[in-house]
């Protein structure tokens, strides 16, 4: 429970659809993957354009079974950003292959194309490219290098690009359910593709049992209680999104003459506002000013990749991304009076 007058970094919207949805299953005596599960993937494939679509147990196990469905494996490399969430080294290195690490353009926080050119080898088997914060990342471009792209839109579901929505770039996309994303299931995710090549072998993987040959499988369903949640919280996403931009507009008119920098905007891009993130000389500083003030802020992304891989490789915009990046409350819950107080203390911040 939240102490009485602090705002959280993160919030749930979670109501009587969500309460309703649940006790619905609980009464039904069904809890497996089952109908809920099914409603979801159909309503996911009708939102991104993608052919198919898979739930999961999680975003990391969503990875996990798109590089299996890749072929990905022992001797191959798979490129991702340094910063970036730990679940992306996980999954790569669930199935033995190399992560090679990019850096970041820091005006989007996205991975920087100049960075994956130079980065691609006769190794280079897949790469992971997420749309960070809710941003679309460059992948129009990323698309002509012609390696495979599993498109991360754990933080971008809502987000679009020329009207395209996030997840309909990449060969596969993912998704993520977890109790802190946009659309929330508890926990949860989602392979979608629109090869029936990918999406067979990700069934196939993604349930061990009933199956008249052994192969190393997994136990990576989703059950219908997540699914109910997540698909009672999908029928609100464009209200979600809306909420979300309108507290960033707030945030850009209110802050723009100070000296944080804000998110960029950029043409084209309908920005989903997973998270705001602002930055300042001091991160920590700007952090630990808001606890005291009873705000709750987060990093952004809390390691680099590389601190955690112990290589001595140098990302520039990611290490200044780590130091300076500060994500602040942006929640469909933020009353008007929490954001002015977040507003008014960013205001009076003396970096």
């Amino acid at each position: 429970m939240n102490k009485k007058g602090v705002i959280p970094h993160i919030r749930l919207s979670i109501g009587q659809a969500e309460i309703k949805a649940v006790t619905k299953v609980l009464k039904s005596g069904y809890l497996a993957m089952g109908s809920e599960a099914k409603k979801l993937e159909t309503a996911m494939v009708a939102l991104i354009g993608q052919k198919y679509g898979a739930v999961c147990s999680s975003g990391t196990t969503a990875l996990h079974l798109s590089l299996l469905a890749l072929g990905v494996g022992e001797g191959d490399e798979v490129i991702l950003p340094n910063y970036s969430c730990q679940a992306l080294l996980n999954a790569i290195l669930y199935v033995k292959a190399t992560p090679i690490l990019v850096d970041i353009d820091l005006d989007t926080y996205n991975a920087s194309v100049d960075s994956v050119k130079q980065s691609i080898s006769k190794r280079t088997k897949a790469m992971i490219i997420p749309n960070m914060f809710g941003l679309m990342a460059d992948l129009e471009s990323i698309k002509k290098l012609g390696i495979p792209i599993i498109e991360d839109c754990a933080m971008s579901i809502g987000a679009s690009f020329r009207l395209r929505p996030a997840g309909s770039f990449g060969d596969i996309s993912i998704f993520s359910f977890y109790a802190t994303k946009t659309i929330t299931g508890g926990e949860g995710g989602m392979v979608m593709t629109s090869s029936k090549d990918i999406m067979d072998k990700v069934l196939d993987f993604r349930e061990y049992d009933k199956k008249d040959d052994f192969l190393v499988r997994y136990n990576y369903k989703m059950s219908d209680i997540n699914a109910s949640i997540a698909m009672a919280q999908l029928k609100q996403l464009k209200s979600f999104i809306k909420k979300r931009q309108n507290i960033a507009k707030r945030y850009n008119k209110a802050l723009a003459q100070t000296s944080l920098v804000l998110p960029g905007a950029l043409p084209e891009h309908d920005h989903a506002f997973a998270r705001y993130i602002i930055r300042t000389s001091d991160g920590d500083k700007l952090r630990e000013y808001l606890k005291q003030n009873g705000v709750g802020a987060g990093k952004g992304v809390v390691f680099g990749l590389h601190t955690l891989l112990k290589t001595k490789e140098v990302f520039p915009n990611s290490e200044e991304a780590l130091k300076t990046a500060v994500s602040i409350p942006i929640y469909p819950t933020l009353t008007i009076n929490e954001q002015q107080k977040i507003i008014d203390l960013l205001l009076n911040f003396k970096s």
